[in-house]
């Protein structure tokens, strides 16, 4: 039995994701973006687009790159929406606190969009209530050249 999901349950997960990066976040302190075309403004001026992902990554080796948002209309998801809205693409693990930061939004969709191709990946759909999200899973390993990881310091 697939589990559904509601645009509601969704946007909360992402908005107390938001909250948790904010406040562990290392390096440069972070600003709520007053647009919603990204999530960040950070110290430096860079735009960060956060993905926030409550799954345990002790129990997955990979991303889930969402492509579409909306399958149904073509609306495009995750890397592909931020692309010329943010700099920085942020993957984060909340249950354990470990984030992955791509400082190049445009090299990250050419090598996910070079991976899915090379290795026809391919879409996994996830049930919404009343559309449904597409996306790949992508091996962390595969991007792992194009990112730097981060971890909470504090305790779980």
């Amino acid at each position: 039995m697939s589990k559904t999901f509601g645009w509601k349950t969704q946007f909360d997960k992402g908005m107390d994701g938001e909250t948790l990066f904010q406040s562990i976040y290392t390096g440069q302190s972070l600003t709520k973006s007053e647009t919603r075309e990204y999530d960040f403004d950070r110290e430096d001026g860079k735009r960060v687009e956060l993905k926030t992902d409550s799954y345990d990554i002790d129990k997955t080796k990979n991303f889930f790159i969402e492509r579409w948002s909306v399958f149904e209309k073509k609306k495009s998801g995750s890397i592909w929406q931020s692309i010329d809205k943010a700099d920085v693409f942020i993957y984060f693990f909340s249950k354990n606190k470990v984030w992955f930061e791509f400082p190049d939004i445009v090299a990250l969709v050419v090598a996910v969009e070079d991976y899915v191709a090379e290795h026809e990946v391919p879409l996994v759909f996830v049930q919404n209530k009343g559309y449904n999200g597409a996306g790949y899973r992508i091996p962390r390993s595969v991007l792992a050249h194009l990112c730097k990881e981060g971890r909470c310091e504090l305790e779980n």
